[in-house]
């Protein structure tokens, strides 16, 4: 009993396997991909840690993507009537990132 209720703990997403997997560089997922696991990591965490997390998380979405993928995500999401400058609307990350896909297909088919 004891070995399976810590492989079922071990597979639990924490705010700190969450934050580990973020910083991990080269993940090579596509760009809807990337949002698809940050999303499902993300809706793992437990109730308190996603509120907690929850005014960060374009942010934290940012720093989980490469620097080529956060220069384009941080041209398209500029603000200027927020302080930190870009939104944190989150429905405006999702069109962010279906828009630099559909342009990465297009790209793919010219080539």
């Amino acid at each position: 009993m004891k070995e399976e209720y810590f492989l079922e703990d071990s597979d639990r997403v924490t705010k700190r396997s969450f934050l580990e997997w973020m910083e991990q560089p080269n993940k090579n997922l596509l760009t809807t991909e990337l949002l698809r696991e940050f999303e499902r990591q993300f809706s793992q965490l437990t109730w308190i840690e996603r509120m907690t997390l929850q005014s960060d998380k374009t942010m934290l979405f940012l720093r989980s993507a490469d620097p080529e993928l956060q220069e384009k995500l941080e041209l398209l999401l500029e603000d200027e009537e927020v302080d930190e400058g870009l939104t944190m609307n989150w429905k405006d990350v999702e069109d962010a990132v279906g828009l630099i896909a559909k342009r990465e297909r297009r790209r793919d088919v010219v080539w």
